[in-house]
């Protein structure tokens, strides 16, 4: 119980009323005070205090207040005596509760492992979850001692339900893949500490790098190893992902050799934890690899392009005057030998910074960069780009952006081609996957003189509509977590159990009952703005403002 009270917290939980007061009958002194205090203690926790030591002093003050006793008599209240066993059992008469026994207790256990471990791994939450099994059963809770090792016991219990439960489900071949993972095996290439060997498991520990070749094709290597492990999404569908989640973190922490001493129906669900959420989570990476990819290419040619303008681009001084001297001199030597008659007026560096001057102001910065972005796709982050498409397989569930998935089909079916353009027969998506500024460039004259889709140009723009669409989650990959199917977020049974989730969200049903509370809160706010500024003498600054602003909330 908390120690500290306010007076109005103190009024509100503390006060006898006159049925209480009638228990507090042939009581006096430090007993009446004792037993006020159990009374109150009870109602508030439904337990009573291990020691005297939970009494808040405001609480006790309180009480002795009423009841005209001093605060001080409280200590002399006998803890030991067989007189609190009578006062123990008289209050849980006056509440309707009873003492616990070893059937409550049993029953208690079945309780946690049926509806509280499986989705909290919070020992606090699990904690607070049998108090209150026990305050709806109107069952006096046991001691803190007894209380912990019922936790402890079912704890356990849950560990061994739940591993016999992940151990049956799998095939044997799929144990002996799992279990494959502890293996050492000759490593491609010496890790950071010089070692030739390692496990699968270590090196499916390792987190990706910067989006590179080699980083990507370690991500890919990873992936296909997980996937070759036949491991069912079905298995861990009733459990839920804090549960993996904790498993997998407790292999993360242990040493190989910590791993291996564990029974092999333990050491299999760990093992399968770590498969299924790191399937997950290489997915995630894989996807996150991508959109930073596409990111690099325009970030990039636009770094390089600017260089290229800064470094290059010189302003010439006085144009008219070196032309005047240019076309004098041809004037005057018409059948004269460039170098013999030009140079010595206009020297060979100021005309060759004319003609870039001229150069680049033939051509716009966007065009540049998009020069730009071709080239250093086609040398090298196509093939990136294309590895991880292949990899993984996208979906929408929005009709909108299905244009984009059916262009990522376009790109994958004529990656292995060496033509510059797509076929003229071939219906290409365009509408809905290419924007406006990138549209008109995708286009070229073969040679032939035929207008035809470049295709690392659309491939740049495809890519561009992916990674928005990934982003705000129109476009979701397939095992992925963190770039899911946004379907998932919402509960199965949101319909259905509607009012329970909005009341646990504590907002109103209707939308204009939302709308109504948000205009509310606004007007507050904004009327505790302009009395603010209205303030000059004070000299109130903005960031007093903005703190007035958030305690408001």
């Amino acid at each position: 119980m908390k120690q500290d009270w306010t007076d109005e917290e103190l009024v509100e939980y503390w006060t006898l009323d006159q049925t209480e007061i009638s228990l507090l009958a042939n009581k006096t002194g430090a007993t009446r005070l004792g037993f006020a205090f159990l009374l109150k203690f009870f109602q508030l926790e439904s337990r009573f205090p291990n020691s005297p030591e939970e009494a808040p002093a405001p609480a006790i003050a309180y009480l002795g207040k009423q009841l005209t006793i001093p605060a001080r008599l409280f200590f002399k209240y006998d803890w030991q005596s067989r007189s609190i066993k009578y006062h123990r059992a008289q209050i849980r008469e006056h509440f309707g509760f009873r003492e616990v026994t070893a059937a409550d207790t049993n029953a208690a256990a079945h309780w946690l492992i049926d509806k509280v471990l499986p989705y909290t791994i919070s020992s606090e939450a699990q904690y607070e979850g049998i108090l209150q099994y026990f305050r709806e059963s109107k069952i006096e809770p046991p001691s803190n001692k007894r209380l912990k090792r019922l936790l402890r016991s079912a704890q356990s219990r849950f560990e061994e339900n739940l591993t016999k439960h992940i151990y049956e489900q799998l095939s044997p071949e799929t144990i002996l893949q799992i279990l494959d993972l502890l293996e050492i095996k000759e490593a491609k290439s010496p890790d950071e500490n010089g070692e030739s060997q390692i496990s699968n498991l270590a090196w499916l520990k390792t987190a990706p790098g910067s989006p590179n070749l080699e980083t990507v094709e370690n991500e890919i290597n990873k992936l296909e190893i997980l996937r070759e492990i036949k491991l069912s999404n079905d298995v861990f569908q009733d459990i839920s992902p804090k549960i993996i989640q904790n498993y997998r973190r407790r292999l993360l922490v242990e040493s190989l050799h910590e791993v291996r001493r564990h029974s092999e129906s333990l050491l299999v669900m760990l093992l399968a934890s770590f498969c299924f959420l790191r399937k997950k989570e290489i997915t995630d990476n894989l996807v996150e690899l991508l959109i930073n990819l596409i990111h690099k290419i325009g970030i990039k040619a636009e770094k390089r392009v600017e260089k290229q303008i800064i470094g290059e681009i010189k302003r010439v001084g006085g144009k008219q005057n070196l032309l005047f001297r240019l076309a004098e001199t041809a004037l005057e030597h018409p059948d004269g030998i460039v170098r013999d008659v030009v140079y010595p007026v206009v020297n060979e560096q100021t005309l060759s910074d004319l003609v870039r001057e001229f150069k680049s102001q033939g051509s716009t910065y966007r065009q540049q960069v998009y020069t730009v972005m071709r080239a250093s796709y086609s040398h090298y982050y196509r093939r990136l780009a294309v590895q991880i498409l292949e990899t993984l397989e996208f979906r929408s569930n929005n009709e909108t952006h299905r244009p984009v998935i059916e262009a990522v089909e376009t790109v994958l079916e004529f990656s292995a081609r060496k033509s510059r353009f797509y076929p003229l027969d071939e219906i290409v998506p365009i509408k809905g996957v290419i924007k406006k500024n990138w549209e008109s460039h995708i286009f070229e004259t073969d040679e032939r003189g035929r207008e035809r889709i470049e295709r690392n140009k659309y491939e740049i723009g495809v890519l561009q509509a992916l990674r928005e669409g990934l982003r705000c989650k129109e476009i979701w990959a397939v095992g992925a977590s963190r770039y899911r199917n946004p379907d998932e977020d919402v509960p199965q049974d949101f319909e259905i159990n509607r009012e329970n989730y909005y009341a646990a969200l504590a907002q109103p049903l209707s939308a204009e009952d939302f709308i109504e509370k948000i205009k509310e809160q606004m007007e507050i706010e904004l009327n505790l703005l302009n009395l603010i500024t209205t303030l000059r003498a004070s000299k109130v600054k903005i960031h007093f403002i903005k703190k007035r602003l958030y305690q408001s909330r």
